[in-house]
């Protein structure tokens, strides 16, 4: 078996209970969240060998460079930012007018090498704004296409590693238009994407969150052997709710190379938790042998 990538896009989990969040993660204010996460985190992820996993951690924007300043030297946990804009300073002779933006270069300035792109939640959100405006939304659907690859053109100028995240809705599916789906997403223009520096996430929009039908390992599989007939030889991971209870069998799957998680409990406790993380890559691991 190859390297194994278990990469995380934390949720906005460090919003305190007294302002609606969900977590009971402890820890006495949001400004020290993610360093709770990382403190616990850091001697479990390193007694496996960066030759085998890579583990990166997409954190909300307010956390970055806290966490850049804290994180042991030694730790594995590399961190990444949540998207970037498609817009940068490079090459667009723009002094940096990009007010509430995040353009690849400042992510890059601050030391941050890794981001995830076109997360279901990021492609929705600008599909709602867009369908509030025109109802074509097949259009509106191929706006953000172009613009999602001028994100990962943008990150990669900068030298900056991609996740990529494509997936169909519940429609889609059942429609069994999925491939069609999947191949508009992955249309990528690779005379401007460096293939070395993406890897992809499949987020089977219809299972991610709690209470949700969960795929199965052959269905996963099916996907992502679709996706290698595309795009050959690149990092699959799966990210439609890697767990405990699948993570033996997604690991053993011969087209998928790791997994994106987000949360660790879909019950009672919502949220991500340390604990329960390293079981799910303790059981990935077990997997792999």
């Amino acid at each position: 078996m190859g390297k194994s990538y278990i990469h995380v896009n934390l949720k906005r989990f460090d919003i305190l209970k007294s302002l609606g969040g969900v977590n009971d993660l402890d820890y006495s204010n949001s400004s020290d969240w993610f360093n709770v996460i990382a403190n616990q985190l850091t001697n479990k992820v390193n007694q496996f060998s960066p030759l085998d996993y890579e583990f990166v951690f997409y954190i909300p924007e307010g956390y970055l460079i806290s966490t850049l300043n804290r994180l042991d030297s030694k730790s594995q946990l590399q961190i990444g930012c949540q998207s970037v804009f498609s817009k940068d300073v490079v090459g667009n002779n723009n002094i940096g007018a990009f007010t509430t933006y995040r353009p690849a270069s400042s992510m890059a300035s601050i030391g941050i090498k890794d981001t995830i792109i076109g997360h279901s939640e990021e492609r929705a959100y600008e599909l709602e704004f867009l369908n509030s405006v025109s109802s074509d939304e097949e259009l509106n659907k191929k706006a953000i296409q172009e613009d999602l690859e001028e994100k990962i053109i943008n990150a990669q100028k900068v030298g900056m590693n991609v996740l990529y995240c494509v997936g169909e809705s519940a429609e889609e599916r059942d429609s069994d238009n999925w491939k069609a789906v999947l191949k508009k997403q992955l249309s990528l223009d690779f005379s401007k994407v460096d293939i070395d520096k993406l890897k992809i996430a499949y987020e089977p929009i219809w299972a991610i969150g709690p209470n949700r039908p969960v795929p199965s390992a052959d269905k996963i599989q099916e996907v992502a052997e679709y996706i290698h007939s595309i795009i050959k030889d690149i990092p699959i991971l799966y990210g439609g709710g890697l767990k405990e209870t699948n993570a033996l069998d997604i690991a053993g799957l011969p087209d998928v190379d790791g997994g994106l998680i987000a949360l660790t409990n879909f019950s009672d406790n919502i949220g991500f938790y340390p604990e329960d993380f390293i079981k799910i890559v303790k059981k990935y691991d077990e997997g792999k042998k």
